[in-house]
């Protein structure tokens, strides 16, 4: 694991949990998926992280260089690192729409929507 305090260009070696491939998870595209938080993408076999279990996903993330916890974050994802800071107003994309809903997925997905649509979203 890569030591936190590195430069914020740091690599991130991680295995690929499909096809044991070793790849760079902080030169990785982020996956896709419809779920609480993207994770890299195999450039080997095109698998993302998000099958892992809690515990894995919570071990890849406690040792991510701060480089992918900014990529985490601007990827527009609801799931927020522990040091993450509210943006300040003037940074918020206008116009924009608060989504609350009970069900995480639901939340997500319309996060997404209105993203792709050109929308300022909290969430």
């Amino acid at each position: 694991m890569t030591d936190q305090t590195n430069d914020a260009a740091a690599a991130y070696p991680i295995r690929c949990a499909a096809c044991k491939a070793s790849f760079d998870a902080a030169a990785a595209s982020f996956c896709l998926c419809v779920t609480q938080v993207s994770t890299p993408v195999c450039p080997h076999c095109g698998q993302c992280l998000c099958r892992l279990s809690k515990e894995e996903l919570r071990r890849f993330w406690s040792g991510a260089p701060p480089s992918l916890w900014s990529r985490r974050m601007s990827a527009g994802k609801t799931a927020a690192a522990p040091e993450a800071a509210s943006p300040a107003a003037q940074q918020l994309k206008r116009p924009l729409i608060l989504v609350a809903d009970d069900e995480p997925t639901t939340r997500t997905v319309a996060v997404r929507l209105l993203e792709k649509m050109g929308y300022g979203v909290i969430a």
